[in-house]
């Protein structure tokens, strides 16, 4: 009875009840505590009443603990493996974590038991790179991986990965516990729980895991038939939930029954291993970069409140040793505003979550970004090269030339991101530069000189070689050493470089929906709409190489406005099919509207273009043509000189 008294002390101790206060019917209880060293639940004993058993009572308390304690990591519990209770754990979310011996006289087995809450550990998976491709197990590959199996299918499972090693990240979910708890043979079960810790695990809260399972069992049209069948719908959620679109499987029976719905609504796919090398071949054909996952959906962003302080403590590293002490310090320095200079942006999905945060002040032409952290999500990558992108445009808007992220969590694809942009990484610092000019050949020096002025003796030892060609630039001025140098010290403009400058017309259809100018209907957020890289597809061809600019020219009712500069950095031409195959990741365009755009020979243009910067000022047309005395409004792309080009820029940075 003390016990008792202990767990309701203690606020560990939940009922479920059907009727009237006056009148009640107990139909379950959970008694629990909730760790005061380890940021876990320890769930004691859970009982319901016999007449009312899979009626849905025991996911009603389960979830009621989870929904309070959500800070927490998650549930654990103990139970014997002979105990009718042990199938029941896998269906409220449960995974098995190994055997232990019990206490008892009989030394039978206990599972241990966790139902997580999304929080990661230091064996989550931290997301993809550059250099692999993130594949994501099945307990049947698993099986023959590690297994004692010599037969034909499980060494050519082992041939397949071995071939593939450098060219792939082997991922296991949390459900392979399940499967694994399920082997009777007791020395294989043990052997094979040590080796699932050998690979990265991907992970999210059994919530979200839930919603995905039956997301796909609506879309699919057909519920598993068994635990089996539950568990392998489980690994393919955990696979769509977090962003992987490769599971590796030999269950054809599951490809033929959940394979469409992984592909058509998450883009996973579900392959076997003899596929994978076509697969890869695929995958690595395109860069992880996908602007188009990004447009249109629905991606918000808004400084941080006072009352967001939940939500940002969930971006606490705590997988590699972060103290929350520490992280408080560290996030609370930038609580003072926008009025003092630092700013919390937090960016959130359609659904309402946040998945990243911006921290960072500007002080005395420094952008010093201290928070860089997000969360993974299927368009992970994609907004990592966004929100790296974005730091010029807050460096230019706050008079900064020199943007230092230090964050000694941040996040790989952020790492990746910024070198990716030309960033140095210097000990545990990010450093890019930002130069807001317009300026000459012969100008450029004294130009970056007060950028260069602002470097520590390392930074600018990196940055040693960008500067050295900046200063030769009067003896080499090849157009691929001034379009490098305007790409890593973007919004720099050479206003006199032998880079060809094309004014590009735009129909307002398009320009919204790659630029959102004019507005988008749907209400697209400016800073994540406006994408890295793009393609842009034309029937005729107008003499354009790369490397080069586009001057972005929307047609109005009267006369046109530029817009925009991007960089041009490929020009190809083919048929609609191979130009439309090659660049669908990048674009806006459907098959139908790149098959009307192709000249009548049957041929297209593509223009692939990067790093567009939106003019803060459209320019009009109509009275530099005036001014220069001939006209520039026309139905195709025409290259301008520098002296039109600088004014145009001169007047869109006015």
């Amino acid at each position: 009875m003390e016990a008792w008294r202990d767990y309701a002390c203690r606020d560990g101790l939940i009922a479920a009840i059907r009727g009237t206060v006056s009148s009640p019917t107990l139909l379950g209880f959970a008694a629990f505590r909730v760790g005061a060293t380890r940021p876990e639940i320890s769930l004691a004993q859970m009982v319901v009443s016999p007449g009312v058993r899979g009626g849905g009572t025991a996911r009603r308390l389960i979830e009621f603990i989870s929904s309070k304690h959500s800070e927490m990591r998650g549930i654990r519990l103990k139970c014997r493996r002979d105990l009718p209770a042990a199938t029941l754990w896998p269906r409220l979310g449960f995974v098995a974590r190994g055997d232990i011996p019990g206490r008892g006289n009989d030394g039978a087995w206990l599972t241990v038991w966790w139902r997580d809450h999304g929080h990661p550990d230091l064996l989550t998976w931290s997301g993809v790179s550059d250099s692999t491709i993130a594949v994501v197990l099945d307990t049947n590959v698993f099986i023959d991986l590690h297994g004692p199996g010599e037969d034909g299918r499980s060494k050519h499972t082992r041939t397949v990965l071995a071939a593939n090693d450098d060219r792939i990240q082997l991922l296991v979910t949390p459900e392979l516990g399940n499967d694994l708890n399920r082997c009777a043979d007791d020395r294989v079960r043990f052997n094979l729980q040590k080796l699932q810790s050998a690979h990265p695990g991907i992970n999210a809260a059994t919530d979200l895991i839930d919603e995905t399972f039956q997301e796909l069992v609506a879309d699919a049209g057909t519920a598993p038939r068994s635990d089996q069948d539950r568990s392998d719908l489980r690994h393919i959620a955990y696979t769509a939930r977090t962003g992987v679109h490769v599971f590796l499987t030999w269950d054809e029976a599951s490809i033929r029954r959940w394979g469409r719905s992984a592909r058509e609504l998450h883009d996973v796919a579900m392959v076997t291993p003899s596929e994978l090398g076509g697969l890869l071949d695929e995958l690595e054909s395109a860069p992880g970069y996908t602007p188009v996952a990004l447009l249109g959906t629905g991606y918000t962003s808004r400084e941080a409140g006072t009352a967001d302080s939940d939500t940002i403590r969930m971006f606490l590293d705590t997988s590699h040793g972060e103290k929350a002490p520490e992280f408080a310090t560290r996030h609370r320095q930038l609580a003072s505003g926008p009025q003092t200079g630092a700013h919390r942006i937090l960016f959130f999905e359609p659904a309402g979550a946040a998945v990243a945060i911006l921290g960072y002040t500007v002080d005395s032409a420094v952008v010093n970004v201290s928070l860089m952290r997000m969360h993974q999500f299927p368009i992970a990558q994609t907004m990592a090269a966004q929100l790296v992108a974005m730091m010029r445009v807050i460096a230019t808007e706050a008079d900064a030339s020199v943007v230092r992220v230090r964050d000694r969590h941040i996040n790989p694809l952020f790492a990746d991101a910024l070198i990716a942009d030309g960033f140095h990484q210097i000990n545990e610092t990010y450093v890019g530069l930002s130069v807001n000019a317009r300026s000459s050949i012969q100008e450029l020096i004294p130009s970056l000189t007060p950028t260069i002025s602002m470097l520590g003796s390392q930074e600018e030892a990196a940055f040693g070689t960008l500067l050295d060609s900046a200063q030769r630039l009067t003896s080499n001025t090849a157009a691929e050493v001034c379009s490098n140098l305007e790409r890593l010290l973007r919004p720099l403009r050479i206003v006199d470089a032998p880079l060809e400058t094309w004014l590009v017309p735009i129909k307002p259809h398009w320009s919204a929906q790659l630029f959102n100018s004019p507005p988008d209907l749907f209400g697209q957020i400016p800073e994540l709409g406006m994408s890295v890289e793009h393609v842009y597809y034309r029937g005729g061809r107008s003499g354009e190489t790369e490397p080069a600019r586009i001057i972005w020219w929307v047609s109005g009712p009267s006369a046109g406005h530029a817009i925009a500069c991007s960089e041009l950095i490929e020009v190809i031409d083919g048929t609609p099919s191979e130009l439309f195959r090659r660049f669908r990741r990048l674009g806006v365009w459907t098959w139908s509207e790149v098959q009307a755009a192709a000249a009548t020979s049957g041929q297209l243009r593509a223009l692939r273009f990067i790093n567009t910067e939106m003019f803060a000022h459209e320019v009009p047309l109509e009275p530099l043509e005036r001014q220069r005395g001939r006209r520039l409004r026309l139905a195709f792309p025409v290259k301008i000189d520098p002296d039109t080009f600088d004014q145009i820029i001169t007047e869109a940075r006015a």
